[in-house]
């Protein structure tokens, strides 16, 4: 099923923020959220229209990572498995996607999910570790478009494990 076809409710949550911050450390980018530095500092005093582009923003950056490395099988089975794990009832299909993926350990399968194409090797823990990558990836190059400014090499890079963010510098960069 393409996820496209899958019915948006409304967005409820009021900030991306996940609780993570790596911006009060000097990232450029939110290791968490995906915005960048000056969003997450004025976000309570930004216009609703600005929030919304980055929103959107968002969104796309998740559409992107979540399609090249996502099959959903069954509707049905993570809807069920979102509600176990979403309390807000922003049940966005991306953001459901990423939340089951980085809360609940069962099989791919049990979750209504499947890889796609060359990552058929991962378990769902991969799955999200190589999700939460790729989504960190794709929001330092949007930045360093936007802002036409590059993020030093080591920025990108990080040396712990569980973070699922190391190493980058080994992916292909636009110069």
């Amino acid at each position: 099923m393409a996820i496209e076809n899958i019915p948006l409710g409304p967005r409820k949550s009021q900030t991306p923020c996940q609780g993570m911050c790596s911006t009060i450390y000097g990232d450029a980018v939110c290791r968490g959220c995906k915005r960048y530095a000056h969003e997450v500092t004025l976000w309570n005093r930004m216009p609703t229209r600005d929030q919304e582009r980055v929103w959107h923003r968002l969104r796309r950056l998740y559409r992107e990572s979540i399609n090249a490395l996502v099959v959903v099988n069954d509707l049905t089975k993570l809807r069920t498995s979102a509600e176990s794990v979403i309390d807000d009832g922003d049940f966005e299909p991306y953001r459901c996607i990423y939340l089951v993926l980085k809360r609940v350990f069962d099989p791919l399968s049990e979750l209504g999910l499947s890889k796609r194409g060359s990552q058929e090797t991962l378990s769902a823990r991969d799955l999200f570790v190589q999700i939460e990558r790729d989504l960190y990836e794709r929001a330092c190059l949007a930045y360093e478009h936007a802002y036409k400014v590059r993020i030093p090499q080591g920025k990108l890079e990080s040396t712990s494990d569980d973070t699922g963010l190391a190493p980058l510098s080994q992916r292909q960069r636009n110069p």
